[in-house]
């Protein structure tokens, strides 16, 4: 890729390499689909960030294997999942902790989290976001003030309206409908 740097005395032709950082948003969702399987999953392009670096530390907290092949590749195994919630300390400090919960519901039937937190755009009134679920068939309780009790009903909708565009919604209704393993039609998406 051939570069430009325009400073006051002119243009100065340079040559180099960009190499693009991978997708913060995409990786967030990258990083949980392992949980539906046993086998190995290497993913690569993963960019160097806390955001990433908490919900690697919450695969670990789960029990999955995970390795960093180089500094941007990991290899994750999930085959043997024990610990079916996440601190809610850590929850709170990334916006990818809420992309967790369908998986985890859908696989194991209940999981426990605190609500997702990230970066700093105004309160995202997770309780909206957790009575959402309930198309999904996700319910929850409250356990205290940073502990949500999420858990499987038999009451997935296979026509899902979303209550408002949302990236995190639509991520959670595409990862509900493909544990469902039927066709679902969501609508209200987030483009």
């Amino acid at each position: 890729m051939k570069l430009k740097i325009i400073n006051k005395t002119g243009c100065i032709k340079i040559n180099g390499i960009i190499k693009n950082q991978g997708s913060k948003n995409a990786m967030l969702n990258n990083l949980c689909l392992p949980i539906l399987t046993s086998e190995e999953c290497i993913i690569d392009n993963v960019p160097d960030i806390s955001d990433i670096k908490l919900n690697i530390m919450h695969l670990e907290m789960l029990n999955a294997t995970v390795k960093w092949l180089n500094p941007n590749k990991i290899s994750i195994k999930c085959n043997n999942l024990i610990n079916l919630q996440m601190d809610s300390n850590l929850s709170i400090k990334t916006t990818g902790s809420k992309f967790f919960i369908p998986l985890m519901v859908q696989k194991f039937g209940n999981y426990i989290t605190g609500p997702s937190g990230g970066c700093n755009i105004g309160d995202r009134m997770f309780i909206n976001y957790a009575k959402s679920l309930e198309s999904f068939g996700i319910s929850f309780k409250i356990i205290d003030d940073s502990k949500f009790y999420f858990y499987k009903i038999n009451s997935f909708h296979n026509n899902i309206t979303l209550p408002f565009p949302s990236f995190g919604l639509t991520v959670n209704a595409i990862f509900s409908s493909a544990c469902q393993n039927k066709e679902t039609i969501i609508s209200n998406v987030c483009l």
